[in-house]
């Protein structure tokens, strides 16, 4: 029988639950009209086979990377569904991100308020509802969130919650054993992240043991005799797991040699792995300000006199979590959950992230248990060992901090809402920072803003020679403001630094120097000197040109859209006509608009010199 209080216990956590969705939804809200961003343009849009939604093992068992070994092919089995039914809409990516951002928050709340309530913790809706909020409107989950790509991020701790909550919430020995090794499956196959699952599983275990009033160790005991089944099913998965990535990907694991090169002693490595983790829990703790989506590493300092200290202070926290976690306290194994979930990403193997410390995508799991480690604390001891009179400080703490988290998060998504704002904010962020500098330019020169340009240009040339990929964008930007003949030569010098692939004819030789981040230099490099054989009028070297671009990356829509308008100008209206059209069938619908525009724009200009070339029929008289 249904009875009043029963109607409230059931609609109670269910209204918490709703407020905590409402005030997440609403912060993230504005990503719905955000484009495909940085790396989302080189992972799936560029990427025929996934840009066409076709679902295969090839398709979706690639590297997600070139070069590397991070296979993940369920969240890429997710963007080949999407693409396929929403023709590469970035808004419906972004709308489902965010659904998992609800759905993580959601699975938060249910496990926060099981393991609460096992612990025989008061006021359990409640801690699981700040856990939430904390969890939810934190700036670090900008990244995995508002950027498509970070949807990896997202999916592992979908199912790394959803193990967790399984864990704690099906009686049955067998029936939890089955639920939970699937749930790990699929957190393996979204990202590599999930290989420290096993060890938070066992460490819930042993803090549930203990509220049993046994001691730490001997839950630790009990959990592992209790899970002999378990972690049996979670090792065969292991090793299964290990078989198909090998096979996939062709290797177990990536390291970074050139960062391994740098920190190849024994104290530069552990003092790059204790900062690395103090950068993540600086971020996690006092994210504002510090938001960013670089995080500049300078290898040189890791063993500087501060930098030491950093590393010191570092192991000092994490050997506390040790120590609290080891007495049974709740937060001390939560907080050690945090650390062991950062082991994957502290660089204990260099990461291929671009001269970073972290990523803060990357704490889309950890943040998980920071959040409950908060939501745990018997708040009347915490005021009164910091001797805090004020009976509600602690909760006026935590109400500024949330104030200033939502307004972090609310204020840095815009940012994020096409590849040029990012990057702009990025560079302002980082001026001195290669890869900050390389991406504003490029996204600059992708919406044809060079005239924000000519500084950045003349700061680098001060410098002295340029880098190859930076001499090929300094020849976009010449030929595209006039300087059509020095722009060529930068652009001609800069190719002949690469190996010309496409006339290597021994094999040998061709694996030797063919991989993906070549591939993609090169593309765009023949495309920037298509560009100005176009404007010097020789379009039969242009079209030569543009056809090598597009063996490096065929299909790839800009160079189909640009080898379409020099076949215009080469009085070639058909093929230019439906070269375009299959350019826009490809395209992203964020570009659809930009590439038609751009075209019209430049057809009218090219017509109204009074050249009579067949386009020109496309055109309205206006």
């Amino acid at each position: 029988m249904i009875t009043a209080k029963t109607l409230r216990d059931g609609l109670v956590p269910i209204g918490y639950l709703l407020v905590s969705l409402a005030a997440v939804g609403a912060l993230y809200w504005q990503t719905h009209n955000a484009q495909f961003v940085w790396d989302d343009l080189y992972l799936f849009v560029y990427q025929t086979d996934l840009r066409l939604g076709n679902i295969s093992w090839a398709a979706i068992s690639r590297p997600i990377l070139p070069d590397t070994t991070y296979f993940r092919p369920l969240v890429l089995l997710s963007f080949a569904i999407e693409f396929r039914l929403s023709e590469l809409s970035p808004k419906v990516a972004h709308l489902v991100n965010l659904s998992i951002l609800l759905a993580n928050c959601s699975l938060l709340f249910f496990w926060a308020r099981g393991v609460f309530s096992r612990l025989g913790f008061k006021h359990v809706v409640q801690r699981a509802f700040l856990s939430t909020l904390l969890y939810g409107c934190h700036p670090a989950l900008i990244e995995a969130t508002a950027w498509v790509s970070g949807r990896f991020d997202l999916f592992v701790t979908f199912f790394c919650l959803a193990a967790l909550l399984a864990d704690i919430s099906i009686e049955n020995r067998i029936k939890r054993a089955l639920v939970v090794s699937v749930f790990f499956a699929f957190a393996l196959l979204s990202k590599e992240m999930a290989v420290v699952l096993p060890i938070v599983l066992m460490l819930q275990r042993a803090a549930l043991q203990h509220a049993n009033d046994t001691t730490f160790q001997r839950g630790l005991y009990l959990a592992a005799k209790d899970y002999r089944l378990q972690l049996l099913l979670l090792a065969l998965l292991f090793v299964a797991y290990l078989a198909l990535r090998a096979s996939a990907v062709h290797g177990l694991i990536h390291i970074n040699l050139g960062l391994a090169t740098d920190v190849r002693d024994f104290a530069s490595h552990a003092a790059l792995v204790l900062q690395t983790f103090a950068f993540y829990t600086k971020m996690a703790i006092i994210p504002f300000g510090h938001i960013s989506p670089l995080h500049p590493l300078a290898t040189a300092e890791v063993l500087y006199p501060e930098n030491a200290a950093i590393a010191v202070g570092s192991a000092a926290i994490i050997g506390l979590a040790i120590f609290m976690a080891l007495r049974g306290t709740l937060g001390g194994i939560f907080l050690l959950c945090f650390f062991i979930c950062l082991l994957p990403v502290a660089h204990i193997i260099p990461l291929t992230i671009g001269r970073n410390y972290g990523c803060e995508r990357f704490l889309t799991l950890p943040l998980v248990f920071l959040a409950a480690t908060v939501g745990g604390l018997n708040f009347p001891a915490v005021r009164q060992s910091l001797s805090l009179k004020p009976k509600y400080v602690i909760g006026a703490l935590l109400g500024i901090w949330l104030a200033s988290a939502s307004a972090t998060t609310f204020s840095i998504i815009g940012f994020w809402r096409s590849d040029f704002s990012l990057w702009a904010w990025t560079h302002v962020k980082h001026p001195e920072f290669a890869q900050a500098r390389s991406a504003y330019i490029a996204a600059s020169i992708r919406v044809r803003r060079y005239d924000l340009l000519k500084p950045v240009f003349n700061a680098l040339l001060a410098k002295g020679p340029m880098q190859s990929d930076d001499q090929l964008y300094y020849a976009d930007y010449l030929i595209h403001t006039g300087a059509i003949d020095e722009g060529l030569k930068y652009a001609e010098g800069a190719l002949s630094v690469y190996p010309k692939l496409h006339e290597i004819t021994d094999p040998a030789e061709y694996k030797k120097y063919n991989n993906g981040s070549t591939r993609l230099i090169l593309a765009y490099g023949y495309s920037v000197a298509a560009d100005g054989y176009v404007l010097s009028g020789d379009y039969d070297k242009a079209l030569k040109t543009i056809d090598i671009g597009l063996w490096y990356q065929p299909d790839t829509p800009p160079l189909l859209f640009h080898k379409s308008l020099i076949l215009a100008l080469a009085d070639k209206a058909d093929e230019s006509r439906k070269l375009f059209m299959r350019a826009i069938s490809l395209a992203a619908e964020q570009d659809r608009t930009l590439a038609t525009t751009i075209r019209i724009t430049f057809l009218r200009g090219v017509c109204a010199t009074g050249r009579k070339l067949q386009i020109c029929e496309d055109l309205s008289p206006s």
